[in-house]
């Protein structure tokens, strides 16, 4: 439960793999073994003592040349030659002698090799112990701040929940109400809710039983206490007298015709139309700046128009919007002249329409039809000779089917788990697919996948509107690589009743795209999908019509 805590299971993990890096680190190292150590070592068991050579026969292993080797013969010719006697025993003796040399030498050096061995490993051993001793008391030690960290946030947590309960209890109460009934004699009953800030009044005729009245007015003061108030209209009916009217004198007049009243049914139209249109401009001059900077002048004319039929579990939305944005910059001639250059910085053309009918709830089977593209040809300026973008080049036609979660006339959850996408380039001469994703000397590429779409609007308080629309699209044909998002928003500021500001921005991924990528030096290496964002402030005049 606790970020980041290491575990007894991790720590063995990285005691283990810390051990093993400190013993490959010192594999090899030259560890000096103290000369105590090697106390006694002319004194091991199974040496052979000088004079003592005849046991170096006894061991395992041992073979006497064949020179030394005396047959019957031999030992016969030599007990007869004194001299060859002499001479083979002396060659005898010193080999003896040299093997019981050589025998201890090594009986020694494995000795020696022991010790070093054993105080090698104890060596590695302590200054591992030491290492993971540091490692442990050191992951112990962060684990206890890691907690002790996670402790204050959960009290943090757990007490701010109690003051905000508390609040809302506090408020509760503040706000509760209590519902009284007062009756007279008549059983008429007249109700007031007793509460705070808030001030309510009723009025009742209280009666006695020879009919007279006092309309009283009942008015609260908080959620324990009321105040009765007794009206100015006050009735006395005991001394009055009855007037007695006979039936002959009720004149009832006679009407030659009655003209009948029918009722009028007041029905709403089922379809809503509305447009919305909208231009904006910013402008900046600069003469004789010295800071630097160019003088430009930039337009972004909007407009969208929608049709929706909402009735009873019917619901068909459609929209069609165009944008388009231009930036003139006015540079410098060599002449001394001034001269505007127009680029293009927004172009949209776009048509959706989406048919639903009610499932359950909120929600509706629906299909959808959207078609996007631009109207006028688009540069990777400065370079204004070769275009990019085109009408249809690209242009996209999607057609979705799935669930439409619509509570409110604010929020639409689309989900299609049925969708066709295809690009298309109808400009190949012009404008190179490759770079849209579709191979050479293709017009269209074709993408089933899933996608999902969020529209909702929001108005923050009065005059100040945000609006945002995204869509996320993966492709069944690679779903875990390739998938195109959208995400559109606008926040909308009214100055009047005809001017208002607006800051959008635009964040878009498609893996179709393909943007060129360099190397150090400039040389292009490649091409590939980048995240593309955009954004606009723009004030200027705005026009509604709604039916």
């Amino acid at each position: 439960m606790v970020p980041n805590y290491i575990c007894t299971r991790k720590l063995q993990d990285l005691l283990i793999s810390r051990d093993r890096e400190v013993r490959d680190s010192l594999r090899g190292f030259p560890f000096s073994v103290p000369e105590k150590l090697y106390e006694g070592i002319d004194s091991l068991p199974g040496l052979i003592d000088k004079g003592d050579e005849q046991k170096i026969k006894t061991m395992p292993g041992f073979k006497l040349p064949d020179d030394l080797v005396l047959s019957a013969k031999d030992s016969v010719l030599f007990n007869s030659n004194q001299d060859l006697w002499l001479r083979y025993d002396s060659l005898h003796s010193t080999f003896l002698k040299l093997e019981r040399e050589n025998y201890n030498r090594k009986l020694k050096q494995h000795f020696r090799d022991s010790i070093w061995e054993n105080y090698q490993e104890k060596s590695l051993n302590a200054f591992s112990d030491s290492v993971l001793n540091a490692v442990r008391l050191s992951v112990e030690e962060q684990n206890k701040k890691r907690v002790a960290a996670y402790n204050d946030s959960m009290i943090h947590f757990i007490n701010d929940s109690i003051h905000q309960t508390l609040k809302m209890l506090n408020r509760y109460a503040a706000n509760d109400s209590v519902l009284i009934s007062l009756q007279n004699a008549n059983n008429t009953v007249a109700q007031l809710w007793l509460k705070n800030d808030t001030v309510q009044q009723t009025r009742l005729h209280i009666q006695n039983l020879q009919q007279d009245s006092v309309n009283v007015i009942i008015e609260n003061i908080d959620n324990r206490s009321l105040r009765l108030l007794i009206d100015d209209a006050v009735i006395f009916n005991r001394f009055s007298e009855k007037t007695r009217i006979d039936a002959q004198e009720l004149a009832i007049p006679v009407y030659p015709t009655l003209y009948k009243i029918e009722d009028i049914k007041i029905r709403f139209s089922p379809w809503k139309f509305g447009v919305n249109s909208s231009i904006g401009f910013t402008q900046t001059y600069l003469s004789n700046w010295a800071k630097g900077g160019e003088s430009a002048l930039s337009t972004l004319s909007e407009v969208k128009g929608y049709v929706n039929y909402v009735k009873r579990k019917t619901k068909w939305k459609s929209y069609i919007q165009l944008r388009h944005g231009l930036v003139g910059r006015i540079e410098e001639k060599d002449d001394g002249g001034r001269r505007m250059t127009l680029q293009k910085n927004d172009d949209l053309f776009e048509i959706s329409s989406r048919f639903g009918k009610s499932a359950f709830k909120e929600w509706y089977y629906s299909t959808e039809l959207n078609f996007k593209t631009q109207l006028f040809k688009g540069y990777n300026y400065p370079n204004d000779t070769v275009p990019i973008s085109a009408f249809m080049a690209p242009g996209y036609l999607t057609f979705s089917i799935g669930l439409d979660y619509n509570p409110n006339k604010d929020l639409s959850l689309f989900l299609s788990p049925l969708t066709s996408k295809t690009t298309f380039i109808c400009d190949t001469a012009n404008i190179n697919p490759t770079q849209y994703g579709l191979k050479e000397g293709t017009t269209s590429l074709w993408e089933p996948g899933f996608i999902t779409k969020i529209n909702y609007r929001k108005d923050l308080m009065e005059g100040v509107e945000f609006e945002t629309t995204g869509s996320l699209f993966i492709n069944y044909k690679d779903p875990f690589r390739k998938f195109d998002f959208d995400l559109e928003s606008l926040l909308s500021f009214k100055v009047n009743h005809r001017i208002n500001a607006k800051i959008s921005t635009h964040l878009i991924y498609d893996d179709d795209v393909k943007f060129p990528v360099y190397d150090e030096e400039g040389e292009q290496i490649g091409n590939e999908p980048k995240w593309q964002f955009k954004e606009l402030f723009v004030i200027g005049f705005n026009y509604s019509l709604k039916y």
